[in-house]
Parts: structure tokens; sequence; C-alpha cells
């Protein structure tokens, strides 16, 4: 068996150096630290022990961290919200997409931060080996379900690629995973296997081999067939590169993120040093100097003299200025997206520049909204249903709350007929001055209820009296 089914092809992010600083930064400070001399070099003459402890003290100011979690916040203000035709089996998984506890949104949110890191994240559906001639009753009572799988994009090894009906389609992708077994020598231990998994499209259907490694050697461990024409598997695209291609969204952020750590560790390297005084002495015998805290020194010699050196601060200044300016950069920078713009508008040119300010996050948001409803069509044919239905993902985060402006100019729109009753109220819920669950039809519903109850009931003699007067005039 060739090993080249574990060989990363040329297209894959495997090996991306721009993912690498993404993903430590975004792992925190110890994984920068873990990193040593990528991302902190060590000076020509200076000891390892000298470096060791100059890493030890940086410090990372976590300005990626901070713009990949405002971005997400922004989407995620309001939950994934499943439409009207997604069916019931459906729901009931959305509680549990993972199959291992976790929710829809909060399985979606993990997708959509890391598809900002790396520029593209991805959703296989997945679903147990299904026994022939399962009936739907057996299926239930052996919860016999689909779910969904984060794969990060180093996970990918490679993929082909088909063209049916002028479509790009597809038609081999590898994935190399971890997963735990027991360990037959220890009933409380697990042990970690290492496998490939191939997805490839065949004469019968989509097939699944697992490889292994047996020795040096990858063979093929098992092989089945998914029961479904296509490969199950969806990108989420922050930063589209081309066909299942991405690259780090937030790349520039990240180099500034960088240098801020190196110029950090620079500044509390030389405020340890200004901290602490060096003492030099002159006409004492270095043999009797014994120098702490605590500690004095007595020489015989008259001429003998002691004195502290200390650090004149200039440079202590300037490091702070450069890191208080890479911060502001950094800032701009992941606010790029979502950043208002300025000048004097009208209240209708003001609302239409707000719905464009976040036109990149809403895109990016669009690409996560249309991979969910395809990954819920993938489950919807994997329970053997015509349709997975609809999802929603949150793209009105770029509207403010209601201004005076934006009251005016909806409600005068309402008033000369131009927008209904419903669509007003809907402006307003999606502004945040309504409960998500607002119905506009219902509350209408209601209102009208409420009128036809405040309106006084006429008491039989009186309408028996109008009706003889009435008469008595004819």
């Amino acid at each position: 068996m060739s090993n080249s089914v574990a060989e990363a092809s040329t297209a894959s992010q495997t090996d991306s150096i721009a993912l690498r600083k993404v993903r430590a930064l975004r792992s925190g400070v110890e994984a920068m630290r873990a990193a040593g001399e990528a991302y902190l070099p060590r000076e020509e003459l200076e000891t390892w022990k000298d470096y060791k402890g100059r890493r030890d003290r940086s410090w990372l100011y976590p300005g990626l961290d901070k713009a990949t979690e405002d971005m997400a916040d922004k989407v995620f203000a309001r939950p994934v919200k499943l439409g009207d035709n997604v069916p019931a089996e459906l729901k009931v998984c959305a509680e549990n997409i993972t199959n291992d506890g976790q929710t829809l949104n909060e399985f979606a949110r993990l997708v959509f931060e890391d598809a900002i890191d790396a520029g593209v994240s991805y959703v296989l559906v997945d679903a147990p080996e299904r026994p022939d001639g399962l009936t739907k009753a057996e299926e239930d009572a052996i919860n016999f379900r689909p779910y969904l799988n984060h794969i990060q994009s180093e996970s990918i090894l490679g993929w082909k690629t088909d063209t049916v009906n002028n479509v790009t389609k597809l038609s081999q992708i590898r994935i190399k995973e971890s997963i735990e077994e027991d360990d037959p020598t220890d009933r409380f231990k697990c042990k970690e296997v290492d496998q490939i998994r191939v997805y490839e499209t065949t004469e019968s259907g989509v097939a699944c081999s697992i490889y292994r490694k047996i020795k040096d050697n990858w063979t093929l461990h098992s092989e089945t067939l998914t029961g479904l024409d296509e490969i199950t598997i969806v990108p989420v695209y922050t930063n589209r590169k081309g066909f299942f291609k991405g690259s780090p969204l937030l790349d520039k952020l990240a180099d500034l993120n960088i240098a801020h750590w190196q110029s950090a560790s620079d500044q509390r390297n030389v405020l340890h040093k200004a901290r602490v005084p060096i003492l030099m002495l002159s006409g004492v015998d270095e043999k009797a100097v014994k120098a702490s805290v605590n500690y004095a020194i007595v020489a015989p010699d008259a001429k003998a003299t002691g004195k502290f050196i200390e650090h004149s601060g200039a440079a202590i200044a300037s490091g702070r200025d450069d890191l208080k300016d890479l911060e502001a950069t950094m800032q701009a920078l992941g606010m790029q997206m979502m950043m208002p713009k300025t000048g004097s508008v009208t209240a209708t040119s003001d609302a239409l520049d707000q719905a464009a300010m976040d036109t990149p996050l809403s895109m990016m948001a669009q690409s996560l909204e249309d991979a969910l409803t395809t990954a819920f069509q993938y489950m919807a044919e994997y329970k053997g249903l015509a349709s997975g239905g609809n999802l929603t993902v949150n793209k009105d985060f770029g509207l403010a709350m209601l201004t005076q402006a934006d009251h005016e100019l909806l409600l005068k729109l309402y008033q000369i007929g131009a927008i209904t009753r419903e669509t007003l109220l809907k402006e307003i819920q999606r502004r945040g001055i309504l409960m998500d669950d607002f119905d506009p039809e219902v509350e209408s519903e209601r209102v009208a209820d409420e009128a036809m109850e405040s309106i006084p009931e006429v008491p039989d003699e009186e309408q028996g009296g109008e009706q003889e007067d009435e008469d008595e005039a004819a």
C-alpha cells in the first residue's frame, strides 16, 4: 500500500506559515512562549538563561483574539434560527448537534471563529453505519441519527474534484484525525489512534475508507458506503482563495500582534533592568564584596568609592509609545469591517450607510448560513427526508438602536402608506427594540381583539328603543 494517502497536497493548509502564527496567537501566552524563537528572536549575545527569563516575563496583548471574538459576538448576538420548514426530527438533533452535547449555536460559533482564523473551516455531516433494511421504527429505537463534525483546515490533507453539468463537485477528500480507543492492556486507560478518513465518489455512491498506520505503512482498516451520492462536507468561507481554499482573514493584524509581542517583551525586559540598579565599586577587594539587600560594604581604603548606576528611563517612554501605537493600529484593523462612516448625512442615507457598513461581515455570516442549511439538507437525506429546511444566521448586527431620525423616517413611511404596519414593526424589531420572538401578525390580531373588547356593549333595551323610534319616524 502506497503511503501517499498521508501526504499533504500543495493546496492544503497543513503547513501554512500564516495559519501557524494565528493559531499560536489565539492559543494564548503559553503557546507563544512555547513557540520560542519563532516569534521572539534571541539576541546574538544573549545567553539561554537570559533569553528564557525574558521570554517568561513576556505578556501577550490579546489584539487578534479580541477582534475575532468581537466579530463573532455581532453575528451571534442572536442565536441561529431554525425555519418553520425544518423537520421535527432535525430540530431535536439541533439540541445536540454533535451527538456529544454541543448545541447548534455553540457549534456554529466555533466553526465561524475558526473560519475567521483560517479563512475557511468545514462542517462534516456524519452518521453511524446504517444496517441494511433498517425501518423507521428501528431507527428510532437505536437512536440512529446524523450529526455534525467540525473539521479544521489543517486536518484536510487534500481533495479532488470533478465537473458535473458544468458545476465543480468534490470527488475525493482526505481527512487526518485522531480517535480514542480502549487500551486492551489496561481497562482503565484509553489510547489515541491516528487515522486518515477518505471520502470518494464511486458508481455505488460515496465510499468512506479508513486508513491506519501499521509499522511504517498506512493500511486500509475499513470501508463502507455512506448511502448518499455526495460527499457531505461543506466549507464556510470568510476569506476564500479558491475551491475549498482560504487564507487567514486577519493575517495583517496577526503580524501586528506579533510585533507587539516582541516590543512588549523588550519593554518588560528594560523595565526589569531599570528597576534593578547596578552597583559599581572602586578601590574595593572584589573577593570581599557581598552585595545584596540588608548587606553593607566596608572598605579599609579611604579612597574606595561606590555608586549605583541607574537607567535614564528614556527608552521606557519610547517603548510605551510604541506599544500604544501598535495597539491603536490593531484596534483599527479589528474594527475595519464594522467601522461607521463619518460625515453629515440625511436620515435615509444614514440608514443605508449603516446597513452597508458591515457588508463584509454580513457576507461571512451568509456563508455560515448557507453551509448550515446545506448541512441540514445532508442530515435530512441521511434520515430519508425530502428537505432539511432553512436556517437563518443573524445579519442585522450593523443596525444600531432606533435613533430619533430612524423613528421619524419609518413612521413617516408608514403614515404615507409606503410601508405596512407589519413592515414597520419588523424594522423596529430588527433594531433590538422588540423581542426576538415578537410576531407582527400575532400582535396585529391581539391589537384588533383588544380594540373590539374596548367597544362598550349597548343594552338590549336601548337597542329596542332605538328601533321603535326609527319605526315611528317611518
